[in-house]
């Protein structure tokens, strides 16, 4: 039976993914000064996501 081949993750859908988890574990987490570095990282892949987005939604020239 043939795989069924998956169709590429959009970057700025990995980076949301990324961003999630790290929230979850970060809610998760029993340790404030990791949980905080945690949400700093999620923040980080949030706004590399929106800069993912906009670096895609412009035209080509």
């Amino acid at each position: 039976m043939p795989r069924r081949s998956r169709l590429p993750k959009v970057e700025s859908e990995t980076l949301r993914a990324r961003a999630k988890n790290c929230h979850r574990l970060a809610a998760g987490a029993g340790h404030p000064e990791f949980a905080l570095k945690l949400s700093a990282l999620a923040k980080e892949y949030e706004t590399k996501a929106i800069h993912a987005e906009a670096v895609t939604a412009q035209p080509k020239e």
